[in-house]
């Protein structure tokens, strides 16, 4: 067994042993496999294709490629939840407070963000004195006490996922479905979870562009788990534009601190409820999807969800007094109203662009390294099937550097589409699939 007669295999279509796909994962992480030779394995797997045994069988060797977390002392079932990405996707901020006032242990591993969607981890942290870089004992120890933490520190945690991830990136295999859904599992099996519940994300903003992409892969995700004896769900929602309101790390925290005081975008609920539904039916807490409802819409209501979210930023050094007076964040600089060009309804709004004009604004990482402005970004006052009249005031931009402010206002109103007639969006969530 060596590479080259695993090269030779996958670019004849063939199908990967375990023992292979041991070998592999192992001696690359050893470093007896060089870069040039893994580079191209992966762009063969990428272009034939895995199977849902090859695919159980890589995110095995990649989960057990490192450290793992054992969460059996936090919960004997610990379900994590797990995000595809998207413009303005403050889900998580939202739902980790709530899950934790119902007593459902909400825990995130989470990196710095790179790209359009940001990180979890990257919004917390906008909040001053929030610390995300405790330790696993730390992280667990909240989640015992108080149901709730995040950490960053989990860099031994599925080491050969780390390598194959950055090798994807450099050879522009980011968006290939079977890769994806192997490093997504890897992950969440070496850092102790027993159940996932996967929100796949559709459309401009996501790297899945459509509906049925979506559904291909969330029965690669729920095939692949069956066999490496994790339950998944998916909840497919789309991001043909923004979610909610705001781009941009502190903004979106804002706007998730008035959505658990009951003020929440109406997309953004209808995710955050599935999302939130589904993991209090996989946990036991509740038997039925309306008893699960009303149990989030209680502790919303009676501000526990909320209180669980300025417990999470004390435990984690933040300062409670800006989650109580949102108005004590840092504001930008410079502030620019983006006015409409035409008048009629909003038929469609490029959440890709958007997002890559947050991160020209200094929203986002276009590098690892790179530093975020947590002031940056974009406000959408208009969205989608909403009526606009010509010169009405669309949106606003926001940064901290000035000559950013005309480079953005002039490629802002190329992502939105305005009609004559109505788009009908509908509902943000387009199904479930538990099989």
């Amino acid at each position: 067994m060596n590479i080259i007669s695993m090269l030779t295999k996958k670019r004849n279509k063939g199908r990967f042993t375990k023992e292979e796909i041991d070998y592999f994962i192992k001696e690359y992480c050893r470093e007896n496999i060089p870069d040039d030779q893994a580079s191209a394995l992966v762009m063969a797997m990428c272009i034939n294709g895995l199977d849902s045994e090859e695919i159980k069988d890589l995110t095995i060797a990649m989960a057990e490629s490192g450290e793992k977390i054992d969460m059996s002392d936090v919960d004997e079932n610990f379900i994590e939840k797990q995000s595809i990405g998207g413009v303005g996707d403050k889900v998580t901020l939202i739902l980790l407070p709530i899950l934790a006032a119902l007593d459902i242990p909400a825990g995130k591993l989470s990196n710095r963000g790179i790209g359009i969607g940001g990180s979890t981890a990257d919004k917390f942290m906008s909040i001053p004195g929030f610390r995300a870089d405790i330790t696993i004992d730390e992280y667990k120890d909240n989640l015992k006490e108080e149901k709730i933490s995040i950490t960053t520190n989990f860099v031994d945690v599925a080491t050969a996922e780390k390598k194959l991830y950055d090798i994807r990136r450099k050879i522009d295999c980011m968006d290939n479905l079977e890769l994806v859904a192997a490093s997504i599992m890897s992950r969440k099996i070496a850092s102790g979870a027993k159940k996932l519940l996967i929100n796949v994300q559709c459309g401009h903003g996501s790297t899945i562009k459509d509906y049925k992409k979506g559904k291909e892969f969330s029965k690669i995700l729920i095939d692949s788990g069956k066999l490496a004896g994790i339950e998944i769900r998916c909840v497919i929602s789309k991001i043909y534009e923004p979610l909610g309101k705001n781009i941009g790390n502190t903004l979106e925290v804002i706007e998730a601190i008035e959505a658990l005081t009951g003020n929440i975008e109406k997309d953004v609920k209808q995710v955050v409820m599935e999302v939130a539904t589904q993991i209090i039916l996989m946990s036991g807490k509740a038997k039925k999807e309306l008893e699960a409802k009303a149990m989030i819409e209680e502790v919303i209501k009676n501000r526990k969800a909320l209180e669980k979210f300025k417990t999470l930023v004390k435990m984690q050094n933040g300062d409670i007094s800006y989650i109580e007076d949102t108005e004590k964040f840092e504001k930008a600089k410079y502030k620019m109203e983006i006015k409409s060009n035409k008048a009629g309804y909003i038929q469609m709004i490029d959440s890709e662009r958007l997002g890559n004009i947050a991160i020209y604004l200094g929203a986002g990482r276009k590098l690892y390294n790179d530093e975020i402005d947590n002031a940056s970004g974009i406000t959408l006052v208009k969205k989608m099937d909403d009526k606009v009249k010509n010169g009405e005031t669309i949106a606003y931009i926001y940064t901290n550097d000035e000559s950013k402010l005309k480079g953005a206002s002039n490629n802002f109103l190329e992502a939105y589409t305005i009609g004559k007639k109505m788009f009908n969006k509908g509902s943000a969530v387009l199904g479930v699939m538990t099989k």
